[in-house]
């Protein structure tokens, strides 16, 4: 019976310890970050690998090969970077290719057992969840949701 309450007690210990490191909070959040992954619609660009992934129902809507379709992307790529700085007191500066540079504050809030991180600069709320080592985030935009995946850079 020992044995069975350790086990148990252990098991709550790692989901607890799950739990915090997946939480995005101001601490989680500290640093610089490169934007890594693009995704809108089945389609998935890794900024990183160069890997583009086209849906099949995004390739017929455009009567165009996948193939064919991932190569144009491929082209626009080098054009998609994108940076993220989160700075202590609740600061961020943001930037997306050749787009001036956004700096403001932020809020996180939470919603059931969603995130969500607002802006001060532009007024968007986006969903920000972890997921493999990346801060991901949800944000609507006239084409529908895309999602930014971010990997953040080593400490300076």
């Amino acid at each position: 019976m020992k044995r069975i309450y350790s086990i148990i007690v252990t098991l709550f210990a790692l989901a607890a310890a799950q739990a915090q490191t997946t939480t995005v909070s101001e601490d989680t959040l500290l640093g610089e970050w490169s934007l890594r992954k693009i995704a809108q619609a089945g389609n998935v660009a890794d900024l990183k690998t160069g890997e583009v992934t086209v849906s099949d129902a995004f390739a017929a809507q455009k009567g165009q090969s996948k193939e064919a379709l991932a190569a144009q992307f491929k082209t626009k790529m080098g054009s998609m970077q994108g940076t993220l700085i989160f700075l202590p007191g609740k600061k961020m500066k943001f930037q997306l290719a050749a787009a001036p540079q956004s700096e403001g504050t932020y809020v996180i809030t939470r919603d059931k057992e969603k995130q969500y991180l607002t802006d001060e600069y532009s007024g968007s709320k986006m969903e920000v969840y972890f997921n493999e080592g990346l801060l991901y985030w949800d944000v609507l935009s006239n084409s529908g949701i895309v999602t930014m995946a971010w990997e953040k850079l080593a400490d300076k």
